[in-house]
């Protein structure tokens, strides 16, 4: 794999996790039934739109449609507890965790944005083959993330050649 045949989707917000799903079956116009898949995380949803967003800036491109590996970093705020207090506000405490071992699990961030990826970057996120993902505190009081995305065949490294803006 060469350093251009890849996609970095740098995305600002408090990463959030997928919840689980909920289904609730309803009657079309027409008559026949149709099932609507919610989030049960209401958070996610804005998450989501963060990451929708945040891909469609770098890769103008058709979905990819070989085997893709992702690398996902994500970083969460840190909360105020961790922070000293008065003129100590912006300092972190000796006893602040180092890494983050608290909610929200990791495997649960990564669901939601491969969610959120999926029909823009990929077709399916059946097509990960391999993934790493790191969940760590910002540095700043505000969360983000980045995803990595490496096509793995020819035709997808084309893609992502000619149609991504930021790779």
């Amino acid at each position: 794999m060469t350093a251009r045949n890849h996609i970095r989707i740098a995305i600002t917000g408090i990463p959030r996790p997928a919840g689980s799903k909920r289904s609730f079956p309803f009657r079309r116009d027409d008559g026949s039934l149709g099932v609507r898949v919610t989030d049960a995380n209401k958070h996610a949803k804005v998450w989501k739109a963060c990451v929708r967003d945040a891909a469609r800036a770098v890769y103008g491109g058709p979905p990819l449609t070989g085997a893709v590996f992702v690398h996902m970093d994500f970083f969460l705020p840190r909360p105020k507890s961790h922070f000293g207090t008065g003129r100590n506000a912006s300092n972190l405490r000796d006893t602040a965790p180092l890494k983050h071992i608290v909610r929200p699990d990791t495997l649960k961030l990564a669901r939601g944005t491969e969610d959120a990826l999926t029909g823009i970057i990929w077709r399916d996120d059946a097509q990960v083959v391999k993934l790493s993902i790191y969940k760590g505190y910002a540095g700043s009081h505000k969360g983000s993330a980045i995803v990595m995305v490496w096509a793995t065949t020819e035709s997808d490294v084309e893609l992502i050649m000619r149609n991504g803006k930021g790779v």
